[in-house]
């Protein structure tokens, strides 16, 4: 059950971020949540992926990089 409650949450932060005129602040924090719940399904690649991206935007987003070096 929980698993599939992961699976539903990835899916939500993908639509949210398919939206045409989404703002950059809430698509990093699309990102974010996204990446979080990948960790949580041993997504870890795709999990650092998604961080990864909001730091190509913006470097001092707050705890990429503390999630970042959870996962490495």
């Amino acid at each position: 059950e929980f698993r599939r409650v992961l699976f539903r949450s990835v899916e939500c932060f993908k639509r949210a971020m398919k939206q045409k005129d989404v703002q950059e602040i809430l698509a990093h924090r699309a990102l974010f949540e996204r990446g979080v719940t990948y960790a949580a399904m041993g997504k870890k690649a795709m999990a650092i992926k998604d961080l990864e991206k909001i730091l190509v935007d913006n470097p001092d987003y707050p705890e990429v990089d503390k999630k970042l070096g959870e996962l490495k």
